[in-house]
């Protein structure tokens, strides 16, 4: 199914960490499209491709972006007491936004290799704990699943090594140079050892899960024990954030840590419940699974009328159909908001719906496997079920859970 494959790399979870290490290493010397179409996390906006793979900023990166750089050029104001204000920041900001290159590097290399087994990849992330790549499905061998995970650790590891090889370059060139290059040895490093945390869904996590696959054979056993492992470590991360912040001296890295792990242990939760659904509903296809509660409207009702008589309430997309009951379209409850309050009396389903022509539907044999990756494949959580040039129905992500209950008696 659909797996945002959370190789989450994390700067500021180890950010304070290499201050002391910085300052050992500096010790020697005085860091046109419909935009419902376009799959991404809410509230990013594409910046450009790499390789034909999307790369999206999420607007929390800025914060996260803006406090490196705080606390880089804070820490060189410490290291280097000469320096001006404008030197410690211009290397402050330009040491964080190659960090952040080189955090594109780590996603794009699960990216890469996840194409290279004919894994498709909707894009990559930037946000407040670093990247995502948007892996579509999950592999189906403990061996790619291994190779998957573990490029993006080596990839930092290899930067590191890069950047450590640049810095002894420049040494004796320019002290800002060997400054930024030292500081991205570290983090790199950092990243790569940080990442391989058995942790599920965190690189070392999918490490630890393609293992206990390999020797067991059993997928689902794997994931379940790999869960485990995850929602412990969040666990010790949360409890290790907390006696910081009441034992320690830093109780601003304490309260990070603590929300590193509370994100770890939902993302676990998350990952889990979604390989459930898939589990549970292996054995349907896109006929059983069409959502049976969507309101059906006629094209020319107002749109106003309908949020009026309660077609919001149900979070559900409309079933646009014509008097002779043909279903020509979808009427999305956020298309609807969009209107104009002025408008709405004014504005037809018709004129605000999408219609069949427009849309990626799904035949109704084809498997679960197809139907969930169509369901994250536009970011609506909907997809139609078309049988030739006729569209029978809606199948709504929210409505699974509803679905697998009342069909099997599971309760994910």
């Amino acid at each position: 199914m659909p797996a945002p494959h959370p190789a989450l790399s994390s700067p500021l979870s180890w950010h304070t960490k290499s201050w002391a290490m910085l300052r050992s290493w500096t010790a020697r010397r005085e860091l046109g499209q419909d935009p419902r179409r376009t799959p991404r996390m809410t509230g990013s906006i594409k910046l450009c491709s790499i390789l034909g793979i999307p790369l999206r900023l999420h607007f929390s990166w800025f914060l996260i972006l803006a406090l490196i750089t705080f606390s880089l050029a804070r820490l060189l104001s410490d290291l280097y007491p000469s320096w001006s204000s404008p030197e410690r920041w211009a290397v402050a900001l330009v040491a964080s936004s190659i960090l952040f290159a080189s955090v594109i590097a780590h996603e794009l290399s699960h990216s890469l290799v996840a194409i290279r087994y004919g894994i498709p990849v909707k894009g990559i992330t930037l946000f407040i704990f670093g990247g995502v790549a948007q892996i579509s499905r999950e592999a189906t061998k403990p061996g790619i699943e291994l190779l998957i995970a573990l490029a993006g650790p080596l990839c930092s590891m290899m930067l590191g090594l890069l950047f450590l090889a640049l810095s002894i370059a420049v040494e004796t060139l320019n002290v800002h140079l060997e400054v930024i290059m030292g500081w991205l040895f570290i983090m790199n490093i950092a990243l790569g050892v940080f990442n391989l945390i058995p942790g599920f869904p965190l690189d070392g996590g999918r490490v630890f899960r393609a293992a206990v696959w390999a020797i067991s054979g059993n997928y689902a056993r794997a994931t379940r024990i790999a869960t485990v492992g995850g929602q412990v470590t969040a666990v010790a991360f949360v409890a290790v954030g907390v006696s910081i912040m009441f034992l320690g001296h830093n109780p601003v890295q304490g309260l990070w840590l603590g929300f590193v792990g509370w994100f770890l242990f939902q993302a676990t939760s998350s990952s889990f419940k979604q390989f459930r659904q898939h589990q549970a509903l292996q054995n349907f296809v896109a006929r059983d699974m069409i959502s049976t509660n969507c309101m059906e409207v006629s094209p020319d009702v107002s749109i106003r009328d309908l949020m009026e008589g309660g077609a919001l309430r149900k979070n559900m997309p409309c079933l646009v159909i014509t008097a002779d009951g043909r279903l020509t379209g979808l009427l999305y409850p956020t298309d609807m908001k969009r209107i104009p309050k002025g408008s709405r009396e004014a504005t037809k389903a018709e004129q605000v719906m999408v219609s069949l022509d427009m849309m990626k539907g799904i035949a109704p044999e084809e498997g679960s496997n197809l139907v969930l990756e169509a369901l994250d494949r536009d970011g609506l959580g909907m997809v139609p079920v078309v049988d030739g040039k006729e569209m029978i129905g809606v199948i709504v992500r929210d409505h699974l859970p509803w679905l697998i209950r009342t069909r099997t008696g599971l309760n994910v």
